[in-house]
């Protein structure tokens, strides 16, 4: 596709949809995280990025700038948005199997875009991401973007 062939339209879309839905989201969460966040529980918002919004891959720079764009919001939005901070985080996962991550790593004329994320060719699914970064395990993670890509960032 490429940034010669986009037009405002589909720009102004893709970015309404991967950054705008985010910022509309935190600000009507923000006053119930920050009460649960004060009986103790630790509140925490996940945004969801990609891999692309690291190292741009998807062939869409649309898609792509609007993944980078969520690392921005995330202070913004997460950690300062009240008077009880709420942890927040920014998964980044790999190649997801949709009609988007099989357009990334589609051959192209020089051959396959994109190496699959493990040598076994599974992909990293969304949730396991989202699970990852909301669990006890990942508590004492916050204002962090993370890539859970199975290696994919470091061979592009």
């Amino acid at each position: 596709m490429g940034l010669a062939h986009t037009t405002a339209e589909q720009w102004d879309q893709t970015f309404a949809v991967n950054v705008r839905s985010h910022f509309l989201l935190s600000q009507a969460t923000l006053p119930p995280l920050s009460q649960a966040g004060d009986s103790g529980s630790p509140a925490a918002m996940v945004f969801v990025s990609s891999v692309a919004g690291l190292k741009p891959g998807s062939r869409i720079p649309a898609y792509d700038a609007s993944k980078a764009a969520l690392a921005g919001l995330l202070p913004t939005g997460g950690l300062r948005g009240s008077p009880t901070p709420c942890a927040g985080k920014c998964g980044r996962p790999g190649l997801v199997d949709t009609p988007l991550g099989r357009l990334a790593s589609a051959a192209g004329p020089a051959g396959p875009r994109l190496p699959s994320p493990r040598p076994d060719g599974h992909r990293v699914g969304v949730a396991s991401v989202v699970v990852f970064l909301l669990s006890d395990e990942a508590s004492y993670v916050t204002g962090q973007v993370l890539a859970v890509d199975g290696g994919l960032s470091s061979l592009i």
